[in-house]
């Protein structure tokens, strides 16, 4: 579900909530605003981490761009949202109208770190792994070669070869 919030702008930084819907409620995760307390009540006095953010910034650009913005992930909290990450696009809908869409999207990026670190992990002992398989393979190949030297040497002492085949496969 999609977040979508529609504010009306109010004086140069500020914003008014015109209308939200449920899921912007829930994906939210206020800790104590309630949607009727939201409608009608300047972002500013719900949300103080706003202009820090420069998400004010980014809204009052879309205005007066009249673009609209896709502003990827970002990470936003305060003290009445928890640290979360959001992706959120913004809609100019007039001059002084913006529609804010957004969907909380922290888990998805735990789950995307903690693939990360396992992909890192992996990676890691992957490594470990190629390098002991070129030791062992070395190892194999020289061990080979020896046996190899010494069914020479011993065939020309006129001694019996010790090992039947020295390819690597010891069938004595």
């Amino acid at each position: 579900p999609v977040g979508g919030m529609v504010l009306q702008r109010h004086g140069e930084k500020d914003y008014i909530v015109c209308a939200l819907n449920k899921a912007a409620f829930r994906m939210g995760n206020w800790k104590t605003l309630r949607p009727e307390n939201v409608v009608g009540r300047k972002l500013s006095e719900l949300f103080d981490n706003l202009e820090a953010s420069g998400l004010l910034a980014q809204y009052v650009e879309v205005l007066d761009s009249g673009q609209s913005r896709s502003l990827g992930r970002v990470p936003y909290g305060d003290s009445e949202v928890p640290d979360s990450v959001f992706a959120i696009d913004l809609h100019p809908l007039d001059a002084s109208h913006l529609l804010i869409a957004y969907t909380n999207v922290t888990e998805e990026e735990h789950r995307r770190a903690e693939i990360e670190q396992r992909a890192e992990e992996l990676a890691q002992v992957n490594g470990d792994l190629q390098r002991f398989n070129r030791l062992a393979v070395g190892r194999e190949m020289r061990i080979i070669e020896l046996k190899k030297q010494l069914n020479e040497l011993c065939a020309e002492l006129g001694r019996e070869q010790p090992y039947k085949e020295a390819n690597g496969i010891d069938r004595s």
